[in-house]
């Protein structure tokens, strides 16, 4: 099964975790790949700068703007359109979230770096 990483800021983090945002916004979503499967959040600094917790991913919706806006993302529709620009936004389905107790450093998926946006965890 193939997995993610996330990069996510330490402000959606919290809103994850508090389970009031379900739903993630990315320019992109994977390919060839099965639902649902799992996410590891990636913290950003200036927050903790590690892997903080996962949630599984059952479901993508794209470039639907009122369906994005409506369910879950915790973002105005005139952010969304910022962030959008003329591109397409994909929303990915957040539940079955889990915080570590303790953070975990990206070696332990076999990355030297977090990914930008999101990446595939190299296979095992």
């Amino acid at each position: 099964m193939k997995e993610i990483v996330q990069s996510i800021k330490p402000k959606w983090v919290n809103l994850i975790f508090k389970g009031q945002k379900t739903r993630e916004l990315r320019k992109s979503k994977p390919v060839n790949i099965e639902y649902p499967f799992k996410v590891y959040i990636y913290e950003t600094k200036p927050g903790v700068g590690a892997i903080v917790g996962e949630y599984t991913c059952g479901g993508t919706v794209k470039s639907n703007l009122a369906l994005i806006v409506g369910i879950g993302s915790c973002v105005t529709a005139a952010e969304i359109v910022k962030y959008m620009g003329k591109g397409q936004l994909c929303g990915w389905d957040i539940s079955n979230v889990i915080k570590y107790d303790t953070p975990k450093p990206l070696s332990v998926l076999k990355l030297s770096r977090a990914p930008q946006s999101w990446c595939y965890v190299p296979t095992k």
